[in-house]
């Protein structure tokens, strides 16, 4: 006999007639129908992420010529400098900062698999044996048969829990977010721990050349205080002008120990990088000698998708928005189908007997009446971190497109001032040479030669200075771009 009954669903789907044999089977049906419908359902209970909307500037702020490709290259080559390459590639074999930034990536794909699992049946398995003994004289005496007893006991049970309302999608959906994130926060700290070898290297070959200027130019004052020592024992100049040569020397000299200093510090500091105990660095090329990149190009969008760290920023969205989803399934109850297959017997040797076999299979359906506002204040911290996160990924895009626009100005700028330095050196080097003149012939005070001496000396190191900043600004703006590069380094990381 079938009777026509209405199954009743949930949310706005309308009453659906059902033609069903009455008893277990029919039963069987309208249940299975029943969750297929709240699964359906559960799709409109959380909501998919959508990546927010970035305004990007129409172009760079710079008239230099540009490399469309130098990016995707392993740039550093570029220098030509066999000791830079080298430290580079200890750097990513070695460093322990970059170590915990790949074990991070193993530990969030460990974390991936365990919560992609909960979709699947937990099949488990217990198996038992114990023996007793009755005491004969208790209270709870045995009347007739043995004191003696023994249980032997062994089942599979398996539990599965529905994921009705998108739980552990989001759970998982929010775990791969993590693992991707980590895996681009590795790729962030390559992108780094290149660039901070490089840029600190070339400021260790500043230092050597700061170093070798300054040694040439106490040279020089030495040569010319001995010439002035000599004059002073024929009376020549008085202690004065002695003491004025003297002052010049002697300002140069205590200059040498602080720059020695500092190079022994970058070269520690270049050691911790590259995963090396505190010790010299081996030089390549010096600073004037060495290469120079191409300037790399890219559209303001494409930062996007080329900087690790603002994709890392937008998967930690992608997860933040899977946490509001598992905040808000928290309303609905969670259903659990569990069973179980095995076996019990008093004798081992008749424990696979089939009389000895039990089975059970039956749900669970457990949920919240009332928590005190506990899950609708989870849901909201869950928006309020989103909205932390969401501002934290605009922040970093914009920072992004600011330190590009810094890196090409700088860029531009400094490549002016180094050749304007040029042409002051070579005016200093003629004022020093002729206040000599003037000085020797009587016409000026060696006040007039100190101030040219000094000012010369001060040029010089500027040079050499300006000459690294133009360095270190392609340096920052390789890292500013991001690009294929950076995949080229992180093959080189040892994972």
């Amino acid at each position: 006999m079938l009777r026509k009954y209405p199954l009743s669903l949930p949310g706005s789907l309308s009453t659906i007639p059902c033609h069903q044999p009455i008893g277990m089977q029919g039963t069987v049906v309208a249940v299975i129908i029943f969750l297929v419908t709240c699964c359906l359902q559960g799709c409109a209970v959380t909501e998919d992420f959508k990546p927010p909307v970035v305004s990007s500037p129409d172009g760079w702020r710079t008239t230099l010529p540009t490399n469309l490709e130098a990016s995707e290259k392993k740039w550093w080559e570029q220098f030509q400098d066999p000791v830079l390459n080298d430290l580079i590639t200890a750097a990513l074999r070695n460093n322990h900062y970059l170590k915990i930034a790949v074990a991070r990536v193993d530990e969030m794909q460990g974390r991936l698999r365990s919560t992609t699992a909960l979709k699947y049946p937990q099949l488990g398995y217990d198996a038992r044996a114990s023996r007793q003994q009755k005491s004969g004289n208790g209270d709870l005496t045995v009347i007739g048969g043995d004191r003696i007893s023994s249980n032997y006991l062994l089942q599979l049970p398996v539990s599965w829990e529905l994921d009705l309302w998108g739980r552990i999608a989001r759970s998982t959906e929010e775990a791969r977010a993590q693992l991707l994130s980590a895996a681009e926060n590795r790729k962030a700290v390559v992108m780094s721990l290149t660039t901070d070898v490089a840029l600190n290297y070339i400021n260790l070959l500043t230092l050597v050349k700061k170093l070798e200027v300054s040694r040439d130019t106490l040279k020089s004052r030495k040569e010319l205080l001995d010439v002035y020592l000599i004059k002073k024992e024929k009376g020549q100049i008085s202690n004065l002008e002695l003491a004025q040569v003297l002052s010049s020397y002697e300002e140069i000299k205590v200059l040498i120990p602080e720059i020695e200093y500092q190079i022994s510090i970058q070269e520690n500091y270049l050691s911790l990088l590259c995963g090396f105990n505190p010790g010299r660095i081996p030089r390549g090329r010096s600073l004037e000698s060495l290469g120079t990149p191409d300037v790399p190009a890219g559209l303001p969008s494409d930062l996007l998708s080329r900087r690790p760290d603002i994709r890392q920023k937008e998967q930690d969205l992608v997860a933040a928005n899977a946490r509001i989803g598992i905040a808000r399934t928290k309303y609905f109850p969670s259903i659990s189908l569990t069973g179980l297959l095995g076996y019990v017997s008093k004798e081992l040797s008749e424990l696979l007997t089939g009389s000895s076999n039990v089975w059970s299979i039956g749900s669970d359906i457990a949920g919240s009446l009332f928590t005190g506002g506990k899950i609708s204040g989870e849901l909201q911290q869950a928006h309020a971190v989103y909205r932390q996160v969401l501002n934290d990924y605009m922040w970093t895009v914009q920072t992004a497109f600011r330190e590009v626009n810094d890196s090409l100005i700088y860029l531009q700028k400094q490549k002016e001032q180094y050749t304007e330095l040029q042409r002051y050196i070579a005016v200093l080097k003629d004022y020093e040479n002729f206040s000599r003149i003037r000085y020797e012939t009587g016409y000026l005070r060696y006040l007039t030669v100190l101030d040219a001496q000094r000012r010369l000396y001060s040029a010089e190191i500027k040079h050499v200075q300006t000459a690294s900043n133009i360095y270190a600004a392609l340096i920052k703006l390789y890292k500013a771009m991001g690009g294929g590069w950076v995949g080229l380094a992180d093959e080189m990381v040892e994972k």
